[in-house]
C-alpha cells in the first residue's frame, strides 16, 4: 500500500526483446496519493474541547472553561511544532492506524537550561514572578507530541486496542550516542576512526506503562540500500538508558482507522483503499500499456518492398530484416507483411479503463473530494454523494477525536508528574486543575462547510425560542469553546452601561488625562542634558538627582522664619500701627478693617460740573 501511494508500485510491463523492437512504458497515474491527500484535507477540522464542570457554579464553569483554554493551546502549540495532526490523518487513510507519543520532559526545567533558583533573601513573591517569567517566556515547553509513522512502530495490543507495549526502530547519529547517551561502545568506535560522528545507528525504543528504554543494536553504520531487519542480524542489544516515566500507562496512543472485527493482528484493520487497490494497480497497467501502443504507433511507419525474392539468393544467407516502428521497414518480393487478427469479443483496453476507473470512484469517492460532478447531474445527486462521502469519513474523525481525548488525559498526568504549574501561550493550568479534570475532558471534531454553519445559526435561534439555557446552546450548537467567560463579559458590558457607573468612568478618565497632561508638562531633571548648561545649574541639578556635584552650595538659613516669639529681623523695630507684612503686607497706619462700598445710586449731582 505504501508503494501504491508513493508511485513506487510495480507495473508488469512485457520484456525487452529485438524481436518485438518497442518500447515499453511504464506510467503511475498518482490516484491513490492523491485521493489520501485530499481526504486528509477534509479531516483536518480544528478540534473541540469540552470540560465537564464539577459543578454548575460559575465559578466551576469558567474553570472548565480555562482547562479547555489549555488544552486547545497546547494542541496549536504542538500542532505548529510538529505537524503531528496531519501527519496522524494520513497514516489513518493509508494504514488504517496512526501513533502519538505525549511525554513529560522535565530536563527542560533544570538549572542548567536556565530555571531560576531562588536568591538569598529574596522575597517568595519575586521568587515566584521570576519563576512564571521563565515559564512563559523564557523556559521551553516541558511537554512533546509527536506522531510515530505507522510502519516503524510495533505495538503490543489489548481486545480494545489500548497499547500495552511498543518497540520502535530509530536512527541515531553516532555522535549523539557518544555523548548525550554516553555509549563507551560507541566512542571507542569514534575514538578509531571506525565510525565517522554523522553515521547512524540502530536504536531501539520500548515503552511500556512503567518503563522507557533505549537499546543499542550494534555499532555497524545502517545501509538504507539494504533491506535487513535489526532482529534478523543482532542476538542481543546493549542496554543505554532506562527510567521510569511515571505516567501510570503507556504514553503512546493508538488512533484507529477502518476496524474489520477480525482478531488477528494483520487482519484488524484495513486501509481507506483496501477496496480499491486492485483496480488502482490495473489502472496503472492498462494506462502503461495504453501509452506504449500511443509511443510506438504515433509516428507514421512505412513498407518498401524491393524487388528481390527468396530465390535469388540460391543457398546464401539472406539479410536480416527487422520491423521498424515509426520509420520504414524492408520487405522483399515474395515477402507479405501484415498484422496479426485481434481475436473476437476481446474487451477494447479503454473500455476496461474505464470499468476500472468505476470500480475506483464507487470505492474512493474520488469525484466527491476533487469536486468533479457530471453538469447535468440534478441537485439532489450531488449532495447525497457528498453526504455520502462525510458519512464514510465520518468514522475516522471519531477516533480521532478518542484518540485526541486520550493524549489531553496524557497531558494532565505530566503535569501532575511535573508538579508545578505550566502556562502555554498565556494560559496556566496548575496541579490541582489538572487532577480535576484529567478524565473529565472530551474532544469533538466536525468538519463543517459554509452551509453548515449557516444551518447551525438556525438550530441556535430555535433553541433559544424552545428556552434551552445559552451557555449550552453556544457550546454544543455553535462551538463555542468558552461561554460563561462570554457572558461575564457581557454583564460587565450591561453594567457599565449604568448612569451611574459611566459618571464614575468619565470621572477617572478626566483625572487620568490631567495626570497626563500634568507629566507631559513636568520635566525629569535625570534627563536633562548638562553638558550645555552652566557649572553651577549642573552641580545643582546633580546634587538634586543624587549625582556626584562639585562643593555643595551654601543656601540662606531659614531660622528667622521659625524664631518663635520674636519676629523675623528685618521687621524687628517696626514703626507701631504697622501691620505684620507677613500676613498681609499693608502701607502704615492702615486700619485692619477697610470701608466697604455702599450701594449705587443714580444721581445727576455730577452732571453740572
Amino acid at each position: 500500500m505504501r508503494d501504491l501511494i508513493f508511485q513506487k508500485n510495480r507495473v508488469e510491463l512485457l520484456p525487452e526483446s529485438d524481436d518485438r523492437n518497442m518500447k515499453m512504458i511504464e506510467i503511475h497515474a498518482g490516484r491513490a496519493g492523491a485521493v489520501i491527500d485530499h481526504g486528509t484535507g477534509l479531516m483536518m477540522a480544528m478540534p473541540d474541547f469540552h470540560g465537564d464542570p464539577i459543578s454548575l457554579n460559575t465559578s466551576d464553569a469558567r474553570e472548565a472553561e480555562q482547562a479547555e483554554r489549555v488544552a486547545a493551546a497546547v494542541f496549536e502549540k504542538q500542532l505548529l511544532a510538529n505537524d503531528f495532526w496531519n501527519l496522524v490523518g494520513r497514516d489513518i487513510l493509508s494504514y488504517s492506524r496512526a501513533f502519538i507519543k505525549a511525554l513529560p520532559l522535565e530536563s527542560v526545567w533544570t538549572v542548567q537550561e536556565g530555571y531560576p533558583v531562588r536568591r538569598l533573601k529574596e522575597s517568595g513573591k519575586k521568587y515566584l514572578k521570576r519563576v512564571r517569567e521563565f515559564k512563559s517566556s523564557d523556559g521551553k515547553f516541558p511537554f512533546i507530541i509527536q506522531q510515530i509513522p505507522a510502519l516503524s512502530i510495533l505495538a503490543h495490543l489489548d481486545g480494545s486496542n489500548n497499547v500495552l507495549a511498543t518497540i520502535e526502530e530509530k536512527l541515531v547519529p553516532a555522535n549523539v550516542l557518544a555523548e548525550d547517551m554516553e555509549s563507551k561502545d560507541v566512542q571507542e568506535q569514534l575514538d578509531r576512526k571506525n565510525l565517522k560522528w554523522y553515521d547512524e545507528l540502530t536504536v531501539i525504543e520500548y515503552i511500556d506503562a512503567k518503563y522507557i528504554g533505549y537499546f543499542l543494536a550494534d555499532t555497524t553504520p545502517i545501509d538504507k540500500t539494504a533491506h535487513e531487519r535489526p532482529h534478523e542480524r543482532v542476538k542481543a542489544y546493549k542496554k543505554l538508558r532506562v527510567w521510569e516515566h511515571g505516567l501510570g500507562k503507556h504514553p503512546v496512543v493508538m488512533i484507529p482507522g477502518i476496524i474489520t472485527g477480525i482478531e488477528a493482528y494483520e487482519d484488524r484493520f484495513k486501509s481507506f483503499l483496501a477496496d480499491a487497490q486492485d483496480a488502482l494497480k490495473l489502472y496503472d497497467f492498462l494506462l502503461s500499456r495504453l501509452a506504449s501502443m500511443v509511443y510506438a504507433y504515433y509516428l507514421p511507419s512505412y513498407e518498401w518492398q524491393i524487388p528481390v525474392n527468396t530465390a535469388q539468393f540460391k543457398g546464401r544467407a539472406r539479410p536480416m530484416m527487422k520491423v521498424n516502428l515509426g520509420g520504414v521497414t524492408v520487405t522483399f518480393q515474395d515477402e507479405t507483411l501484415k498484422t496479426l487478427d485481434v481475436p473476437q469479443g476481446l474487451p477494447d483496453a479503454t473500455m476496461l479503463l474505464q470499468q476500472v476507473d468505476d470500480v475506483i470512484q464507487r470505492h474512493t469517492l474520488e469525484d466527491v473530494l476533487f469536486g468533479r460532478v457530471e453538469g447535468s447531474a440534478p441537485a439532489f445527486q450531488v449532495n447525497l454523494r457528498i453526504n455520502v462521502a462525510k458519512s464514510k469519513l465520518t468514522p475516522l474523525v471519531q477516533h480521532m477525536a478518542q484518540g485526541l481525548t486520550r493524549v489531553v488525559e496524557l497531558f494532565f498526568r505530566g503535569v501532575e508528574q511535573i508538579g508545578e504549574a505550566v502556562i502555554i501561550d498565556g494560559e496556566k493550568i496548575t496541579v490541582s486543575m489538572a487532577k480535576k479534570y484529567r478524565n473529565r475532558m472530551a474532544v469533538q471534531i466536525e468538519p463543517k462547510s459554509p452551509i453548515d454553519r449557516n444551518q447551525d445559526l438556525g438550530a441556535a435561534a430555535m433553541a433559544l425560542d424552545f428556552g434551552l439555557p445559552w451557555d449550552w446552546v453556544a457550546e454544543n450548537i455553535l462551538d463555542i469553546e468558552d461561554p460563561a467567560t462570554l457572558r461575564l463579559q457581557k454583564d460587565i458590558q450591561e453594567i457599565e452601561k449604568l448612569p451611574q457607573v459611566q459618571e464614575k468612568l468619565m470621572q477617572d478618565a478626566l483625572e487620568q488625562l490631567e495626570v497626563l497632561i500634568e507629566d507631559e508638562d513636568m520635566m525629569d531633571l535625570g534627563d536633562v542634558d548638562l553638558s550645555g548648561l552652566p557649572s553651577e545649574v549642573a552641580e545643582a541639578i546633580q546634587q538634586l538627582t543624587g549625582g556626584e556635584g562639585g562643593p555643595e552650595i551654601e543656601l540662606p538659613g531659614l531660622e528667622g522664619l521659625t524664631g518663635g516669639e520674636e519676629e523675623i529681623a528685618p521687621f524687628k523695630n517696626a514703626p507701631e500701627g504697622a501691620a505684620s507684612p507677613t500676613l498681609i503686607p499693608r502701607g502704615l497706619g492702615t486700619p485692619n478693617e477697610q470701608p466697604q462700598p455702599g450701594a449705587v445710586q443714580a444721581g445727576t449731582t455730577l452732571l453740572g460740573r
